[in-house]
């Protein structure tokens, strides 16, 4: 919306973005429901009971992140991919206009790894939500970002497109390690790969 964000009040900002940590971070004592209902805060008085349009938006972020079916599972008997949707349900339910997610993937395994980049796809293509990712996984970040931006020890060394600013010069300086360009022959995009033995 153009807005400064230092002008925000917190409830202002919970409306307008929403933060998913690397732990997913989410209360184990309740359900998937319970969890995701949480999301609403930013909208609801201090002692004010559910509307009909809270329930109407916890309903679609439950079918938008397809944990719908776990709604009255307990938090801590669900997997480490599910939990990560239902963190992500949660962050849908605020309404934002962006999402910020930490290391989205970084304890899920490959099936559960490519949900998630399913699942952040059509969240901004087809519901036109900015997604904002940190990442180390750059070959994810080459095949699934729209732009990257590269830093090395606070540093910003490029902001741009994968292609322009993936490049072996910034990786190397960035990670202190020598890289070799492959192609994705699913995407046709190039990604960095380590080059044996080499430190940049």
């Amino acid at each position: 919306t153009g807005a400064d964000i230092n002008g925000l009040s917190r409830r202002d900002v919970a409306q307008r973005v929403a933060f998913v940590s690397q732990e997913a971070a989410i209360p184990f004592g309740f359900t998937v429901s319970e969890v995701v209902t949480m999301g609403r805060h930013p909208y609801r008085g201090r002692l004010a009971g559910l509307t009909e349009e809270d329930r109407n938006t916890v309903e679609t972020a439950l079918r938008r992140t397809a944990v719908e079916d776990l709604r009255d599972r307990p938090l801590n008997t669900l997997s480490g991919g599910e939990r990560q949707r239902v963190a992500i349900a949660r962050a849908l339910a605020q309404q934002p206009q962006v999402l910020l997610l930490d290391e989205p993937a970084s304890h899920l395994d490959m099936k559960h790894r490519v949900r998630l980049h399913e699942l952040l796809s059509r969240l901004h293509e087809r519901d036109g939500l900015a997604i904002v990712l940190v990442t180390h996984d750059l070959a994810s970040a080459a095949d699934q970002c729209d732009r990257v931006a590269i830093l090395a020890e606070g540093t910003l060394l490029g902001v741009g497109t994968p292609t322009d600013i993936l490049r072996p010069t910034n990786i190397e300086r960035a990670f202190g390690v020598a890289v070799v360009m492959a192609r994705n022959p699913v995407t046709g995009r190039d990604y960095p790969f380590p080059s044996p033995g080499g430190e940049g």
